[in-house]
């Protein structure tokens, strides 16, 4: 898959391919399923190393932190 726009929660996004697209999938899935959140307000991932941090804020002003390790960048 080329660069396309796809939905992600409720939001349509632009993204360069596919595995961008399925990743970021994945992150907002897991934080909404672990915060129950709502609506996503915010995301930011901060990566350090061999460790990636992301946070996940919704409309409400919960926060889902989410820290995982970075295996494979390709």
């Amino acid at each position: 898959m080329g660069g396309a726009y796809q939905e992600v929660a409720g939001a349509k996004l632009y993204f360069c391919c596919g595995d961008h697209y399925r990743e970021f999938k994945r992150i907002i899935q897991g934080a909404i399923t672990v915060g129950n959140m709502g609506r996503v307000k915010t995301v930011s991932i901060f990566v350090n190393g061999g460790e990636r941090s992301i946070i996940v804020e919704d409309n409400n002003g919960k926060v889902v932190m989410i820290n995982e390790p970075i295996f494979n960048l390709s």
